[in-house]
């Protein structure tokens, strides 16, 4: 996306920044889920109304405190008993880090950051509820449908619902060649970052990433093949 300005969709409350994380430009290749995730029975869901309900306990804010001494939300998903998954630059240099689920605050430690793949992990050694969202361990297919859940503008949560439109796509953004991305027309904000791009079959085609905003419905997500490598 020459010359345009793509800007992370966790920035803080009321600003946006740039994307400061970067991926390889050869990602990872796929391999069989670890932890938890191989023992998810997939369940297809009728509508992503229904899906709404079933997973809505499931998506998580996460609040920092960052170096800069100001306050930014982003978004997290449960993938097992005791991990959270978003991404990297939502945690990144946080000077603290409040992490809610279902409304109450869950004590968690970073436990793994992929700067290069902005990807992160949140261990918690209480159980966290179900359902889970595992991460696919598959491409998506383009023009699959999907939406995203988050919370955006450091609001309440919401869903938004599209389609994948683009796979392995490329952007630049502070000179740094962002790489193997999924493209989507859902509609991303401010705070979705970190949250899943989910399918109707309850897994996570992505890890919401970046969105571009000098074009309609461009947004991006971390390939879950590259993900699921990483927790």
């Amino acid at each position: 996306v020459t010359g345009a300005a793509v800007l992370v969709a966790a920035a803080a409350v009321g600003a946006t920044v740039a994307l400061t994380g970067h991926k390889s430009n050869n990602p990872k290749t796929a391999a069989p889920a670890s932890r938890s995730h191989a023992f998810f029975v997939s369940k297809s869901y009728s509508s992503f109304e229904a899906e709404y309900a079933a997973l809505k306990n499931s998506v998580v804010k996460i609040s920092t405190v960052g170096c800069d001494t100001n306050n930014y939300v982003g978004s997290g998903f449960v993938t097992d008993a005791h991990d959270i998954v978003t991404a990297a630059y939502v945690v990144e240099g946080s000077q603290s880090m409040t992490v809610t689920v279902n409304g109450n605050s869950v004590p968690v430690q970073l436990i793994g950051l992929d700067a290069s793949g902005d990807v992160a992990l949140l261990h918690s050694d209480g159980s966290l509820p179900r359902p889970y969202i595992p991460i696919e361990s598959k491409t998506p297919l383009v023009g699959e449908r999907v939406a995203a859940i988050g919370f955006p503008l450091g609001g309440g949560l919401t869903m938004t619902q599209g389609s994948v439109s683009a796979l392995q796509q490329q952007i630049t953004v502070n000179s740094t060649l962002l790489a193997g991305l999924v493209q989507t027309d859902t509609a991303l904000n401010p705070g979705n970052s970190g949250g899943p791009l989910v399918s109707l079959d309850g897994r996570a085609d992505g890890v919401i990433d970046a969105l571009n905003t000098q074009a309609n419905a461009t947004g991006y997500a971390i390939s879950p093949t590259y993900a699921v490598l990483e927790v």
